[in-house]
């Protein structure tokens, strides 16, 4: 991911320097939970052919290596243009 985004920061890669931070060992980039929930956007709900035009995001708590991703879609509400605003956790 580090390659592809061009986010080298160490608290992803060192895990010496890692160790030294309040996370106390590498974390996930967080745009790497972002690329999740877009892939789950555009092949599950809506699906094939959605285009994804804006997102919020807020990281509750670090993504550490070894932990399990579950992405949750839930449409809130249909809008004109065949435009929907959904929901993710």
């Amino acid at each position: 991911f580090a390659a592809m985004s061009g986010d080298h920061n160490p608290v992803h890669l060192d895990p010496e320097f890692a160790a030294a931070t309040m996370f106390k060992e590498r974390t996930a980039h967080g745009m790497f939970s972002g690329a999740l929930i877009s892939a789950a956007v555009a092949c599950e709900l809506p699906g094939p052919g959605t285009i994804y035009v804006g997102q919020q995001m807020s990281f509750q708590k670090p993504v550490k290596i070894g932990d399990t991703l579950t992405v949750r879609l839930e449409i809130l509400e249909k809008l004109p243009k065949f435009r929907v605003r959904i929901s993710t956790r």
